[in-house]
């Protein structure tokens, strides 16, 4: 039996089969970039922030340059929070979700709060080595939707991060590009 869809960001961005997604960020630019293709090389996503912004948003468009989810940064805030809205609209009301680190763990833990969810139990935990690229995200009932994995060879470590996103059947991809790019903003580019 197949799972069924998980939709936050929208339904086109689902697969019927698993999907392993290779994203390659660009290193040292004002502008950071990355591309998110296929393993045939297809253009699936594109993501593009502001290198030295301090609200540290991102967007992430479609091959068509369109945007299709944003994400900003809680500013001065004790555990790091990340906001998801759709498109480029910003507003605190149209927030998808939430995602916050959890600050008291042994462990690096990124719990993700889906909009309307006003509990203290996330909808989604990303546990894992964030800085060594290999971490999965879940439901917190235990479905996995994504692992992440990370390649590194000396050429790639001075031009690009390149992460391996194995997305399963039926998971909206938009999605979780969003939450490893979330990753890698509260526990990667925090650590420098």
């Amino acid at each position: 039996m197949a799972d069924e869809q998980f939709v936050v960001v929208g339904s086109q961005y689902c697969a019927p089969h698993e999907t392993v997604l290779v994203m390659k960020e660009k290193m040292f630019s004002l502008r950071e970039k990355a591309e998110i293709r296929d393993t045939e090389g297809q253009l699936i996503f594109k993501t593009e922030d502001k290198a030295f912004d301090i609200k540290e948003r991102k967007t992430i468009y479609n091959p068509q340059d369109e945007p299709v989810c944003s994400m900003a940064s809680k500013i001065l805030s004790i555990s790091n929070t990340t906001y998801l809205y759709p498109g480029t609209d910003m507003n605190a009301d149209s927030a998808l979700l939430t995602a916050k680190q959890v600050v008291l763990s042994w462990s690096p833990i990124l719990n993700v709060f889906l909009k309307g969810n006003t509990s203290s139990s996330p909808d989604i935990v990303l546990k894992g080595s964030f800085l060594q690229y290999d971490f999965n995200i879940a439901t917190s009932s235990g479905r996995v939707l994504a692992e992440v994995s990370r390649k590194l060879s000396t050429k790639e470590f001075l031009d690009t991060q390149t992460y391996y996103v194995r997305i399963k059947p039926n998971v909206d991809m938009a999605l979780v590009i969003g939450l490893v790019s979330m990753a890698d903003n509260i526990f990667v580019n925090t650590e420098d």
